[in-house]
């Protein structure tokens, strides 16, 4: 009858912690053990227990995936059917930094105020964590820049860092220039045929090789064979690698973007691909000849940059219209040929 009274909805584990109770009081002072003060001390650690539980509960750390106080998944899901979105496999920071960062260099920000991390988070139904470590990323790029108890702003297009493959790339898309390819063409002709002339000096077996099998693509190329626009970028990249210097390898992804850029040129001139500046080069690294590697590497980029140059005066260029969120759209379609040599 005790039990009933006292306990309520606890009486169906009041009988073991009797048992526990009562072996752990059984030495108190010789006290006498009535009923109701076993049942006393029972309801007690039950009570202690059942808080002590939900309290452990309340303390653990989200694991990943788990929601956030806001009430969305720190683990951002994938697009649905219909909403823009960058390839699968592309962690979640990089996917929100693909959209926001080719919507701040379009200009989509630029008479309106950068969103708040809040604002951000319910847009793209992302955690807090998440968003703040794109935003990083963003302000690495030099996109953005914060004030403290300010917020974060969009940066000046003079802050931004250009050498940053991303930016370049959607700077590109925003507007298709002959400009843009001149001063990229003028920076290859500085850096490149130096460059062309430290892999010749220090060519190995093996490099000798991997430059022959380059050259044989760019020639498959030329006959319809293969993608030019990929067998040139493979070519150019094993040459910077193989100047054994990181600071030229660091040009890779710059360069890879100048030649996209020219075969979107080279799209809208068509002729006949040529690949004789190639074969010059080629040759002349394979016999670890600086000088002419130098003077072959000069003469591909400035040919180029004298191609470019006929055609500024009478530029009219084809403005490219990217989604505001979706990821910026490829240049131009690869041709299987190229006009441009380099």
């Amino acid at each position: 009858m005790i039990f009933k009274g006292q306990c309520g909805p606890l009486q169906r584990q009041v009988s073991a912690s009797f048992k526990r109770a009562r072996r752990r009081i059984a030495t108190a002072n010789g006290a006498a053990l009535t009923p109701k003060i076993l049942l006393s001390y029972a309801c007690v650690q039950i009570t202690i227990r059942r808080r002590a539980g939900s309290s452990g509960r309340r303390n653990q750390t989200p694991r990943r995936g788990s929601e956030e106080p806001d009430g969305r998944s720190d683990e951002a899901r994938e697009p649905r059917r219909g909403e823009p979105g960058v390839k699968p496999g592309v962690s979640v920071a990089r996917r929100l930094v693909e959209q926001l960062g080719e919507a701040i260099v379009v200009g989509v920000f630029a008479d309106t105020p950068f969103p708040t991390e809040r604002e951000l988070s319910h847009r793209y139904r992302v955690g807090r964590a998440t968003m703040r470590e794109a935003v990083k990323m963003l302000v690495a790029k030099g996109l953005l820049h914060g004030h403290p108890g300010q917020g974060t702003f969009v940066a000046p297009e003079t802050a931004w860092s250009l050498y940053d493959p991303d930016v370049l790339r959607w700077l590109l898309a925003r507007r298709f220039s002959l400009a843009a390819l001149a001063q990229l063409t003028e920076l290859r002709l500085g850096a490149e045929p130096v460059a062309a002339a430290l892999a010749a000096r220090r060519m190995t077996d093996a490099t000798r090789r991997e430059v022959e099998a380059a050259l044989a693509g760019v020639l498959a190329a030329a006959r319809g064979e293969g993608d030019m626009l990929s067998a040139k970028v493979a070519f150019h990249r094993l040459m910077l690698e193989a100047t054994g210097n990181r600071l030229y390898r660091g040009l890779a992804e710059l360069v890879t973007t100048a030649l996209t850029l020219s075969a979107a040129f080279a799209n809208r001139n068509r002729r006949p691909p040529d690949v004789a500046g190639y074969q010059a080069l080629g040759a002349a690294l394979v016999a670890g000849e600086p000088e002419r590697a130098r003077a072959a590497m000069q003469a591909i980029v400035a040919e180029v940059l004298r191609q470019v140059a006929a055609h500024q005066d009478g530029e009219r260029p084809a403005r490219l219209e990217p989604s505001r969120s979706a990821p910026a759209p490829e240049l131009a379609e690869r041709p299987s040929a190229l006009a441009l040599p380099g």
